[in-house]
């Protein structure tokens, strides 16, 4: 007979998220940090999130670069929408950058510095994902 195994906890994410305070578009964001960075992050198609607040699916704009060769990705989206926050917690922030894959540290505090350089970026932040209530909205 075939048991059923539930699992408790589901696995830790392996990401990083930088929050990222801008009043700026997210077209304009993504192509200052194109400059800054000196990367391509390039409109990808509309991440889908299921809101458990509002009960439906919202959409997000979506940046996103993929570094094959260093193993991580970049995904730059709002935590703003016309009438929500992806995350409550973060009403301070605007935007989110998530870093997936394997980064070190040394390349992650760069990116972060950089960020800060930008003239449109008003604040940057390093974000605890344990720490983050509704971590599975940017699961995607």
């Amino acid at each position: 007979m075939k048991q059923n195994q539930k699992i408790l906890h589901p696995p830790d994410p392996e990401f990083h998220l930088i929050g990222i305070a801008s009043h700026e578009n997210d077209y304009r964001l993504a192509w200052a940090i194109n400059s800054v960075l000196k990367i391509s992050l390039a409109k990808s198609e509309d991440a889908v999130v299921f809101h458990d607040k509002y009960k439906h699916d919202i959409s997000l704009s979506l940046f996103t670069q993929n570094f094959a060769e260093q193993g991580y990705s970049l995904k730059l989206f709002a935590n703003k929408g016309d009438n929500f926050f992806l995350l409550e917690e973060y009403k301070n922030i605007d935007f989110f950058m998530k870093i997936e894959g394997e980064i070190s540290e040394m390349k992650l505090l760069y990116i972060k510095t950089e960020l800060k350089k930008v003239e449109i970026i008003m604040g940057v932040y390093s974000l605890d994902i344990k720490t983050i209530k509704k971590i599975q909205r940017i699961i995607f």
